[in-house]
């Protein structure tokens, strides 16, 4: 049968005028790890496997969005708070079952001045969010529960 994917637009080239591979983080059961993130528009390329750790959280710097890999890799979400934006209907949690065959989940995120695109195994499955950012850049926060998680990271920007 077919099979749609959504994948970005192709017109990133912007964004990779530099690179940078961040050192494998390693993390622990409950132990918050971060990786800075550049001034400005940014894309990331981040493998995550789960070495025991049953949920990886990404919190992208202002802690009203969150992306994690449940059910050790099975399936992922995105969870978003009203935040500054004092309405309760901005908030909401979209969730999404996983169908790759290995254990590296492979995500992209694409970040500019007010949204959050993710790619989750070349495009299956996808989530947008529009967001407020603080003022000055916060670094990705990184977390695992149940267990550890090594995560690679590749930034462009």
């Amino acid at each position: 049968g077919w099979r749609v994917l959504q994948l970005p637009a192709v017109d990133f080239a912007p964004l990779r005028a530099r690179t940078h591979r961040s050192p494998d983080v390693v993390l622990e059961h409950e132990r918050v790890a971060t990786l800075p993130l550049p001034d400005g528009p940014c894309e990331l390329e981040l493998e995550i496997v789960h070495e025991g750790a049953s949920t990886v959280e990404l919190d992208f710097g202002s802690g009203h969005l969150r992306f994690r890999s449940l059910g050790h890799g099975a399936s992922c979400e995105l969870e978003r708070t009203a935040g500054v934006v004092e309405d309760a209907g901005f908030a909401g949690r979209w969730h999404a079952r996983r169908e790759a065959a290995d254990a590296v989940l492979r995500v992209r995120v694409i970040l500019d001045a007010c949204t959050c695109e993710i790619f989750v195994d070349d495009g299956a499955p996808t989530f947008s969010a529009l967001v407020f950012p603080a003022d000055a850049p916060a670094p990705l926060r990184l977390r695992a529960t149940g267990g550890a998680a090594r995560v690679a990271a590749v930034v462009h920007a």
